[in-house]
């Protein structure tokens, strides 16, 4: 429900950060239209999706390269770094919030 709503977004916060760090720059835009959202919570588990806005399109060019363009990744680096913190938040968003019940 809410709780694990709200834990996965806690942790998909941190890998969105992460990517917004790495994001290539030029006007910023990109950075700014990386979003995290959950997209579904239910059954114990969550589903978030951490990408890029419709208008910000071009940073799947960049993300994964072109024939003509070498790759510049910044969604995937941020994954495999903050993977583990990521965890971590999202336990102790779980922890807090069972500490507020109890």
């Amino acid at each position: 429900g809410i709780l694990l709503k709200q834990a996965a977004e806690a942790g998909a916060e941190v890998i969105a950060a992460e990517a917004k760090r790495l994001a290539p720059r030029d006007t910023g835009a990109l950075a700014e239209g990386i979003t995290a959202k959950v997209h579904r919570a239910q059954h114990g588990r969550a589903q978030v999706n951490i990408g890029i806005g419709k208008a910000e399109w071009y940073g799947k060019l960049l993300e994964l390269g072109t024939e003509t363009m070498a790759a510049r990744p910044f969604l995937r680096p941020a994954l495999d770094s903050k993977a583990d913190e990521a965890i971590e938040a999202v336990g102790d968003a779980l922890r807090d919030a069972l500490r507020d019940v109890l």
